[in-house]
């Protein structure tokens, strides 16, 4: 833990935490009988000690590690709920698996403007119903 003392580790767990240096400093020490500058100088100061700074980077990088491993978690457990569902004949579970797969992936992001996209489909059943006509009519 790089020889920090328990208060400075106290005062990168709250920035961490994303507490203000000021904040994580009242947290930290005993700061009430301080003035605010006092704190504000001292905090900022306590922030960018090199073994502070070091233990704050080392806390940021083993939530990224946490975190990318729940994600690769959760979108392994969709993907399997998406191939069972499938498996199992339950459609609808199937494609909410894919939903959720696909929103992660940014595919459902944009809004479509609306002389787009609805256009072309409903295009598409209007000429479609209109063949059929034909046909049944002829």
């Amino acid at each position: 833990m790089n020889d920090l003392t328990t208060k400075q580790n106290d005062f990168a767990f709250a920035v961490h935490d994303g507490a203000t240096y000021a904040d994580a400093y009242r947290q930290a020490y005993c700061a009430e009988h301080m003035r605010p500058e006092t704190i504000h100088v001292a905090a900022s100061r306590l922030a960018h000690n090199d073994k502070v700074r070091l233990r704050l980077d080392e806390l940021r990088d083993e939530a990224d590690t946490l975190r990318v491993l729940d994600e690769r978690q959760v979108l392994t457990e969709l993907m399997k709920n998406s191939a069972q569902a499938q498996a199992e004949g339950n459609i609808a579970a199937s494609n909410r698996a894919l939903e959720l797969l696909g929103k992660h992936l940014g595919l459902w992001n944009e809004q479509p403007k609306a002389d787009e996209s609805v256009t072309p489909l409903f295009v598409w059943l209007s000429d479609e119903n209109a063949g059929r006509q034909e046909v049944e009519a002829g």
